[in-house]
This record gives structure tokens, C-alpha cells and sequence, in this order.
């Protein structure tokens, strides 16, 4: 009885819609297929759907997004390297005489102002172009080719005229000669491009022929004399030839 009931009120339902659409115009299954489309669209966007940050992080705090200006970086200008540097200043003041920092102050600031432009120049250009060793040519024979810049050259020049190395052997200012050829070196080898490396060496060397009384003999009186000289076009400098490869030694 009950599943009889059951079906008339279901066949009841169906002819009530059928009879409705047919009065109205629609369409149910075409309805039902549009219903079911949109629910899948639903889902999809769900699914595709990128979390909020509420959502990811719940204890997210906001930053302030960053300001665009038209702030450009300046470059920095290297100022004179001794007139700048009071610490350096009056360091010399206090441990050398008066009259001699009188006397090499000039000389100083008027290098401090080199070694801040043209010098540096030549150490940038340095910097950039390195030295090359070629160990073999293209038929595998050795030739240890040596290739620097025309900067680096300059360089030469530059410490040579300047007294890098003959200000300390001169010893013009006596016990205090040391002193100023190492506040000239202190001012030249940043803005060297690395060059104060060979002066060293060549510094070295130097007091090694004088403290083994070396210049009796003429072979070494000719070498002390180029690597003490101011003269670029007989001054020597020296290396290190030991086990450093990267710097042409062939030995180890």
C-alpha cells in the first residue's frame, strides 16, 4: 500500500513539471546540464584558487611596500690622499723634526694629489687589464711570455720618479729617511693596481746587497744602483722567484 502511495505521488510530481514547462517554456534537462556546468566551474575555481595570506599565515604582519624615488648613488670622489688624512698628518708631526715635515709636506700633499687621479687611474686601468703569462707557444715549446698593460709600465715610471724606493737609500734625512720613503709608499700603493708588490720585492733586495756589503764587487754595485735609482730608464725592480707559479717560477 505504502509503495503504491509511494508511486503516484512521484508520478503525480513528474506531470505537474512536465506540465509547467510545457505552459512556461522550459527546458528542464537543458536547465539541469547548465546547473551541472556551473557547479563544476565552481570547483575547478576553487581548486585553482591561491590561498590568502590570511589563509597561509595567520600571524602574518603587513609591511609597507617600498617607495620609488629618484635617489641615484653618487661616486664617491677620492679626495688627496695626505691632506685628508690628519691622523697621518699628525703622526708625522709628532715623530719627525720640524724643519724636515716643513720641508716634505709639500712633497707629500702634491703626491697625495697624484695618487688620487692620474696614479689611480693607472692603478683602475691595472686592475682591469692583469698581467699574462703565456708558459708555451702554440707548437708546446716553452717560451714564458710575460704580457702586461702599458699602465703597468707606467707605473715603473711613476715609482721611479717618485723616489718609491730611492728616498730610503738617498738618506738625505738621515734615521728619518726610512720614515718618509714608508709615508710615500703608504699614500702609493692603494692607488698602485698592485704595483707595490715588485717594490717591495725591489725594496728588499736592495737591502739585502747592503747588509751583506754586497757593492764591493762591481756585479752587485751596478744591480743596488738600478734598484735604488731615480731613473726610469735604468731602475730595476725585483721579484720573488721562489715556488710562486702564478708569477712565472719554475721551480717546485
Amino acid at each position: 500500500m505504502r509503495l503504491l502511495l509511494k508511486s503516484l505521488h512521484t508520478n503525480e510530481c513528474i506531470l505537474r513539471s512536465h506540465v509547467l514547462s510545457t505552459k512556461c517554456g522550459i527546458n528542464w534537462r537543458h536547465l539541469s546540464s547548465v546547473s551541472t556546468i556551473n557547479q563544476n566551474v565552481i570547483k575547478e575555481n576553487k581548486l585553482n584558487a591561491k590561498p590568502t595570506r590570511n589563509e597561509t599565515k595567520a600571524n602574518w604582519i603587513p609591511f609597507s611596500r617600498p617607495k620609488y624615488g629618484n635617489f641615484t648613488q653618487e661616486m664617491p670622489q677620492l679626495d688627496n690622499q695626505f691632506t685628508s688624512d690628519p691622523f697621518l698628518q699628525k703622526y708625522l708631526q709628532r715623530v719627525l723634526p720640524k724643519e724636515m715635515y716643513n720641508e716634505i709636506s709639500g712633497d707629500l700633499s702634491r703626491f697625495g694629489g697624484r695618487v688620487a687621479t692620474d696614479i689611480n687611474q693607472l692603478g683602475l686601468e691595472c686592475d682591469k687589464h692583469l698581467p699574462k703569462l703565456i708558459q708555451q707557444n702554440a707548437w708546446g715549446q716553452t717560451c714564458n711570455d710575460l704580457y702586461v698593460c702599458s699602465a703597468w709600465k707606467q707605473q715603473k715610471t711613476v715609482s721611479a720618479d717618485e723616489g718609491i724606493v730611492a728616498i730610503g737609500y738617498e738618506r738625505k734625512y738621515h734615521e728619518f729617511s726610512r720614515l718618509y720613503q714608508f709615508a710615500k709608499l703608504f699614500l702609493y700603493a692603494p692607488s698602485s693596481g698592485l704595483y707595490s708588490c715588485p717594490i717591495a720585492m725591489t725594496d728588499g733586495a736592495a737591502k739585502t746587497i747592503e747588509s751583506l756589503k754586497l757593492t764591493d764587487q762591481s756585479f752587485y754595485e751596478d744591480i743596488y744602483h738600478r734598484l735604488t735609482t731615480r731613473d726610469a730608464n735604468t731602475f730595476y725592480t725585483s721579484g720573488q722567484w721562489m715556488t710562486e707559479k702564478g708569477g712565472g717560477s719554475d721551480v717546485g
